[in-house]
């Protein structure tokens, strides 16, 4: 799976790798340490964070550029990723959903958290294909200009 990416893609994911884990550590830390119940229970706390530390991750690919290998086509990959997106978040706001529960993150949290996750890898890789055509619009004024 992994030779489907160039080197520097490579190195990119093990960056954001070490930096997730060492990222994911630290709130676990923090949360063991503070002892202050945020979530219905222990388990979920658990995995809103490593849900916030993944989506973290794959934001950083995407945007990072080494999210998608060489043979694959990020557009369509990015739509594909989209509609588990809109599945989650369809399920968290038609049903009787709230986000807090009596000052917590109420069960269905990690609903809208795996929502935000799925739909946020085609917003970065939209964001990062603006930022790239602005990119190259200024180097192209640049070059005019000169």
């Amino acid at each position: 799976m992994i030779s489907e990416f160039d080197e520097y893609q490579k190195f990119l994911r093990y960056k954001y790798g070490y930096h997730s884990f060492g990222i994911l550590f630290a709130l676990l830390a923090v949360n063991h340490f503070v002892d202050y119940p945020w979530a219905q229970s222990t388990e979920e706390e658990t995995m809103i964070l490593a849900s916030v530390v993944a989506n973290y991750f794959v934001v950083r690919l995407v945007f990072g550029g080494a999210y998608y290998g060489k043979r694959e086509n990020p557009v369509l990959a990015s739509l594909v990723a989209f509609v588990p997106g809109l599945l989650h978040l369809s399920a968290y706001l038609t049903g009787q959903s709230v986000l807090f529960e009596n000052g917590r993150l109420a069960d269905n949290a990690f609903v809208f958290f795996s929502a935000l996750f799925w739909m946020s890898i085609p917003i970065t890789y939209v964001v990062r294909a603006v930022v790239d055509k602005i990119r190259e619009r200024k180097e192209d004024l640049e070059t005019k200009s000169r």
